[in-house]
């Protein structure tokens, strides 16, 4: 049961993150990602470089559930690929779209398995077929702002981004 709210958590995160990518919130590209890193460090976030550091996040969460859920050599090794390639190259929109549709393919597939599984146990001691949907039913975490954060005023931002990009060019 904990696997099925695992991919029911995860689902709705990549929901979260394709509505995203979607509204234009979550862009990607080697310029876009490098100054949504920097507006992070250099603490001038903004609501795109926010949503892309908890993309970055949401990845590494997501690959731990998504291998952990995926169990078996195919569906492992599918998973395991779709995974390597978002992280490795979350530049091209449309391969991240495309590697979150295949990631959500893969854990549909597993949930459906091991549903499968725990009813055909039931059916052989005589119970009916068991009602997951309190399991099903997670909520995103994906574009939640923590509790009390306090933002810097847009002037301080830029001007904290600004600086930091003298620095780079001085390097």
């Amino acid at each position: 049961m904990q696997s099925i709210g695992t991919f029911a958590g995860i689902d709705a995160d990549i929901s979260g993150l394709e509505n995203q990518i979607e509204a234009g919130k979550l862009k990607f590209g080697p310029i876009k990602n490098l100054a949504s890193r920097a507006k992070n460090y250099v603490g001038a976030s903004d609501e795109e470089s926010k949503n892309f550091a908890s993309f970055q996040s949401k990845l590494e969460n997501m690959r731990n559930g998504v291998l952990l859920l995926n169990k078996g050599v195919q569906t492992e090794g599918d998973a395991q690929r779709a995974m390597g390639e978002i992280m490795s190259n979350p530049n091209d929109v449309d391969v991240v779209k495309q590697r979150l549709a295949e990631i959500r393919a893969l854990n549909r597939r597993a949930v459906e398995l091991r549903k499968n599984n725990v009813n055909t146990l039931r059916s052989n001691f005589g119970h009916d077929e068991l009602d997951f949907s309190k399991y099903e039913k997670q909520p995103a975490t994906t574009n939640l702002a923590p509790q009390g954060a306090q933002p810097y005023s847009d002037a301080e931002k830029e001007a904290r981004y600004q600086a930091w990009k003298k620095s780079q060019v001085a390097k």
